[in-house]
Parts: structure tokens; C-alpha cells; sequence
């Protein structure tokens, strides 16, 4: 019985490499998101960091940190040649915590007027958090780099975003 077997999965072998290929591609899907998911944890891992921005808000007062200046800048070069790039923002209160996640995408049938698409993530915990779901990445129509920092528009439900610079 076990010689059968052994000699079954000797000729089916590649059938069976292929079904848990697609087992595991499937796994990956609904485990991260869906299809847009995967694609964004793809870009980010092969996007350069042009800065993570935290604001935070304790009892001993206010605080950040990052360099806001050099991670617009960052962000702006970076989408003007379409180059992948992610700009994170964050920010704690007592009872709130906000992650912005800023991705350059590039657009592979380019058919608008920038080769590349901007994709943002705005996760919330704490009093917010029922506004957006923490899995949902939007398309930026676009952004401007102003003296305030960076605007962007057309962001889908999150509507118009900024990130400023001072």
C-alpha cells in the first residue's frame, strides 16, 4: 500500500507542488487583506524610507520626532521620478494612537497624467478607530508640495490629507 502510494505521488508530484503553491497564494489573500494586501506589503518592502514623523501627547507635555523637512522633501523627489517610497506619520494621545501610511506606487499601465499612484493607509486606535478600517488603502489623486508641507488630495473616504513640515 505504501509502495503505491510512494509510486502515485512520484508521477503526480508536480500537480501536487502546484495545488499547495496555490493552497499557500490562497492562505496569503485572505490572511493579509485580499489581493491589495499582498500588493502593498510587496511595494513597502521594496520601497525606500523617506521618514517616519511621530507627534506624541503624555503627561509631561508634548514631544516628536523625525526630521519633517527632510521626509517631504524625500517624498516629492521621489514621486516626481516614480520611484517607490513610503512616508510614515504617527501620533499618540492618552487614549488615541493614528498611523498614516504614505506609499508611492508605480502605475503599470500608466494611462493618467503621473506614472506612478500615491496609496495611503490611515490606521486608528483608541476613540477614532471606528471611522476607517485598519486594512483599507485608498488612491491619492495627488499632492503638493507647499512651504506648510505636503497636501494631499482626492484621497478617497479619508478626503484631503496634509503632512506638514515645520
Amino acid at each position: 500500500m505504501l509502495r503505491r502510494f510512494g509510486a502515485w505521488m512520484y508521477c503526480y508530484r508536480r500537480g501536487f507542488a502546484v495545488a499547495v503553491l496555490a493552497a499557500g497564494v490562497l492562505t496569503l489573500l485572505l490572511t493579509h487583506g485580499g489581493f491589495r494586501g499582498v500588493e502593498m506589503a510587496f511595494w513597502q518592502s521594496q520601497a525606500q524610507p523617506c521618514g517616519t514623523l511621530s507627534h506624541w501627547v503624555r503627561m509631561d507635555g508634548p514631544g516628536s520626532s523625525g526630521d519633517p523637512q527632510a521626509a517631504t522633501t524625500c517624498f516629492m523627489q521621489t514621486y516626481a521620478h516614480c520611484q517607490v517610497a513610503t512616508l510614515v506619520t504617527s501620533f499618540s494621545g492618552v487614549d488615541t494612537s493614528d498611523r498614516d501610511t504614505f506609499v508611492i506606487e508605480p502605475v503599470l499601465f500608466a494611462g493618467g497624467t503621473h506614472p506612478c499612484s500615491i496609496q495611503v493607509n490611515l490606521a486608528r486606535r483608541g476613540v477614532l478607530a471606528q471611522r476607517f478600517p485598519n486594512d483599507d488603502w485608498v488612491t491619492c489623486a495627488g499632492v503638493d508640495q507647499r512651504s506648510d508641507g505636503l497636501h494631499f488630495s482626492g484621497c478617497g473616504a479619508y478626503g484631503d490629507l496634509f503632512v506638514g513640515s515645520a
